[in-house]
């Protein structure tokens, strides 16, 4: 009897632990994995310190130095936004490297600034801005070959 026992209690404990590893009553939910998102690069604002008079170029508050700690550096591309337009541009070396008509930024070589400039034309002028006001600087992709502000070289 003794022997009937301990094989219906093995038994027992046997089923109760076989009982006991299905799945739990309640799963936890699943958790959505976190979306991966590209980053928007930091707007920046620069003030425009003089207008030249034969142009109308744009000088402006910050120095190449700084615009390389944000990573903009030539040949990068850049929107510069004054009110509620936007302005898409190359961040060239000198204004031959966009066509006749197109916005470039640049440094100004006389006081390493970033100037604004449209090619053959007069950028603040353009723009509406005046001394004194506030733009918003951001580095960008460069535009869809059919919205492009160069033209290629050759």
């Amino acid at each position: 009897m003794t022997r009937f026992m301990s094989h219906l209690l093995t038994a027992c404990i046997g089923f109760i632990g076989i009982a006991g590893c299905g799945a739990p009553e309640n799963p936890p939910e699943p958790v959505a994995a976190p979306e991966m998102t590209k980053a928007m690069p930091e707007k920046i604002e620069v003030e425009i310190l003089n207008v030249s008079e034969e142009f109308a170029n744009i000088n402006t508050s910050i120095t190449r130095e700084e615009l390389a700690e944000k990573g903009i550096v030539e040949n990068s591309w850049i929107t510069v936004t004054y009110k509620d337009k936007s302005y898409p541009m190359l961040m060239g070396k000198d204004y031959g490297d966009v066509a006749r008509g197109k916005w470039i930024a640049r440094i100004d070589e006389e006081d390493n600034r970033l100037q604004l400039a449209i090619s053959f034309g007069n950028a603040a002028n353009d723009m509406g801005c005046t001394v004194g006001d506030k733009l918003l600087l951001q580095l960008s992709e460069a535009p869809s070959l059919e919205n492009a502000t160069t033209q290629p070289a050759g």
